[in-house]
């Protein structure tokens, strides 16, 4: 255990688990005495064998709670949970411009190019705990190894970004003079959401607890999320209406965006390039996204956009496991170097030259 561990999980909460942990082994020590007492008296032992039996549920639940609040070290799809939270509290430090990477050095070197990966969790690395087993980083370290002293490599992520937000954070990148050559937009299904503003699931505070043992205890926590997850139609069926979206008029507002988004990049000189990252844990066989992959790639020769779809690409892989666990949706170490090769051989093959 890292010596700091303890301040990922907040000093209240541990006062308070302290103070348990103590009340419970009091709590022992009483009925230990009670039940000597007892039987010296001859006196019935019922109640107190009761209690002593609610004693040892008690330490199995705060055995588990221990489990969730220390051990269990991973995320959640949309990140609700309090272990999720501690996760990135953890895992996750920011440059000074708000970046999961290293120093941002606005103006590089004459003859340097920079390489801007763009996009939302995926891009940023959800639920992968060493940002150097991003696709965007192993991609920095091979074109550093192989073509050293040419490019940097910059990942611009935030997680949350749409197309929408992700468009006006290229703008403030380039209004503050940051040199941007290559611009490679890596596309989750879901940045279309923007094009539908009333969908409630996009709002996940409609579904935080309000009974404080829900909202703080990260055993109560996490079985109240894994609730919502099977039983809230706007949790539940989010990825069915993602996929809808494709089908109606979002997806003209979305290749509407797309198309400020290169005309944007043009006016900078910036080359987009675009990766379509498929729903990994939908991806199979009857893969029921065809419509989105389809949309774009024919979007992106329409415009002449270089473009990769991945979904050819990881599915092959499926079975290797490819998403963070079973309640994260978003790519894990294997998916991102696979991801990572495939960039580099389709959409970054004349950066290698």
């Amino acid at each position: 255990m890292e010596p700091s561990y303890l301040l990922y999980l907040g000093w209240k909460y541990v006062v308070a688990l302290a103070v348990w942990c103590v009340g419970l082994v009091a709590g022992l020590l009483i009925l230990v005495r009670i039940r000597q007492q007892r039987r010296s008296r001859r006196q019935s032992l019922g109640l107190v064998h009761g209690l002593l039996s609610l004693w040892m549920l008690s330490v199995l639940v705060t055995t588990a709670e221990l489990y969730f609040a220390v051990i269990y070290d991973t995320t959640d799809s949309f990140s609700m949970t309090e272990t999720s939270k501690r996760w990135f509290r953890k895992h996750v430090r920011l440059n000074e411009a708000g970046y999961r990477d290293g120093p941002l050095v606005r103006r590089l070197e004459d003859g340097v190019k920079r390489v801007a990966f763009v996009g939302d969790s995926f891009t940023f690395g959800h639920g992968v705990a060493n940002a150097e087993d991003r696709f965007s980083d192993r991609i920095a370290a091979d074109l550093a190894s192989q073509t050293p002293l040419r490019f940097e490599v910059a990942n611009l992520s935030r997680c949350g970004t749409g197309l929408i937000a992700l468009r006006k954070l290229l703008e403030s990148e380039l209004q503050q003079r940051t040199q941007l050559d290559v611009v490679v937009y890596s596309i989750c299904l879901n940045d279309i959401d923007d094009f539908q503003p009333a969908a409630e699931y996009a709002d996940t505070s409609l579904n935080r607890p309000k009974f404080l043992v829900f909202k703080r205890s990260y055993l109560m926590n996490f079985l109240y999320f894994r609730c919502v997850q099977f039983t809230h139609p706007n949790v539940r069926d989010y990825f069915t209406e993602v996929k809808d979206l494709y089908a109606g008029d979002a997806w003209l507002k979305f290749a509407e965006e797309l198309d400020q988004l290169h005309q944007l990049c043009r006016a900078h000189d910036a080359s987009l390039r675009i990766v379509v990252f498929p729903f990994l844990h939908n991806l199979g066989p009857d893969y029921p996204m065809d419509l989105a992959h389809r949309r774009i790639v024919e979007y992106c020769v329409d415009r002449h956009v270089p473009c990769l779809d991945l979904a050819p690409e990881l599915l092959p892989h499926v079975a290797e496991g490819l998403t963070v666990n079973s309640f994260d949706a978003h790519p894990n170490e294997r998916a991102h170097a696979l991801a990572a090769t495939a960039i580099k051989r389709e959409l970054l093959a004349d950066l290698f030259e």
